[in-house]
């Protein structure tokens, strides 16, 4: 029997989704028959445009796409064990109160004003902490301060003063959410998740219902804990839906005929390559679906366009002069074709480690382009 999850690599979001276009079947009802989870808001709304757009559709529901984020939100919501996710004004607060009784005892953090900045400091350190943690229960945290080691730390990094106020400061913390049996952190809602989940599959059957393909891309990075209930639901699926189909898809370098599955899932690929280097944790998790037969692998079609031209009948009138100093110009097919190019090189770019506010666009009409730019 085919293997049911299969991991799909492309080059590009187009060449990806072309790939799965024939799994997004419509059901005798009109509702589309897959779940899209993506990375933002942002490509949700452009799956549901690029959906909606198709010529010669018949009339349809619109398809359920959503963040990952949010969709394991609302998970959390309803498998979460009955407890609530603070929100940003009681978490501050919380924040701030266990802050202001530690204060005396913290040797470095101590002298850190009660601010704003302070609390979302110390929130983001709780969080980040609790999301690194795949297991369904967290490790304890030690007795000693001093034998406290943040996630895949193996040998002591952190100054002994640092590493002894992150412990009260996490201890003091996981101590206040244990006081509040009404609310938790994103962390131990995920976690609850992933309890009952993997406690029992079946919990998941209502939100899956109608489901034939799930179909997962986008994504560069997953926290651990995001990444094993992402795993957990994919189980999940396969054991509900023993038909369905489910790809899991990510952004593959120019799709070259040395790019094999060991190098691009399996171990690190082209070492040099930011993207690969972006999604190098995610590719080594699903990579061992490879190693243990519960998944295939295959590469999307590569567009022949290398530039991400949406116009391929000007392909030869793209020109590279050469010009002194730092300046190309090129020449492109349409206006589509050069929002795409400049994305690409912003990208590319931000992957390699610029900082976003080094990279300046101007463009001729900006009511040409504005729309062009929120569908890229």
């Amino acid at each position: 029997l085919p293997v049911p999850i299969v991991l799909l690599a492309g080059r590009t979001r187009d060449d990806r989704r072309r790939a799965v276009a024939g799994l997004q079947r419509v059901g005798s009802d009109g509702r589309p028959g897959f779940l899209y989870l993506t990375r933002a808001n942002l490509k949700a709304r452009a799956v549901e445009r690029a959906w909606w757009d198709q010529p010669d559709k018949p009339a349809t529901f619109l398809p359920t796409v959503l963040p990952l984020g949010a969709w394991m939100q609302g998970l959390s919501e309803r498998l979460g064990e009955g407890r609530t996710i603070l929100g940003p004004t009681a978490r501050s607060l919380l924040v701030g109160r266990i802050f202001r009784g530690l204060r005396a005892d913290l040797e470095v953090w101590g002298a850190l004003p009660d601010s704003p900045a302070t609390r979302d400091g110390l929130s983001g350190l709780a969080e980040a902490w609790g999301m690194a943690w795949p297991a369904p229960i967290p490790p304890p945290l030690p007795d000693d301060p001093d034998a406290f080691r943040l996630p895949g730390e193996t040998t002591p990094v952190l100054p002994g003063p640092l590493r002894r106020d992150a412990w009260r400061f996490l201890s003091a913390w996981r101590d206040g959410l244990a006081r509040s049996p009404g609310w938790t952190d994103r962390p131990g809602a995920l976690r609850a998740v992933l309890r009952t989940v993997k406690a029992d599959p079946q919990t998941l059957a209502p939100r899956l219902a109608g489901v034939g393909t799930l179909i997962v891309d986008d994504l560069l990075h997953l926290d651990p804990l995001e990444g094993a209930l992402l795993d957990a639901v994919v189980d999940a699926f396969v054991e509900l839906v023993p038909h369905g189909d489910v790809r899991l898809c990510m952004e593959a370098p120019a799709l070259l005929d040395d790019v094999g599955e060991a190098d691009l899932f399996l171990g690190e690929g082209p070492a040099t390559h930011p993207t690969l280097r972006a999604t190098r944790e995610l590719r080594r998790r699903w990579g061992l679906r490879l190693e243990d037969g519960t998944a295939d692998w295959e590469l999307a079609d590569d567009d022949p366009d290398g530039l991400d031209l949406a116009d391929h009948a000007a392909l030869d009138d793209v020109v590279t002069p050469d010009v002194v100093g730092p300046v190309q110009v090129r020449r492109l097919g349409s206006e589509l074709a050069e929002v795409r190019a400049v994305a690409r090189q912003i990208k590319d770019g931000v992957l390699r480690g610029r900082p976003p506010e080094d990279f300046y666009v101007a463009f001729p009409a900006l009511d040409r382009y504005v729309p062009l730019l929120r569908d890229t």
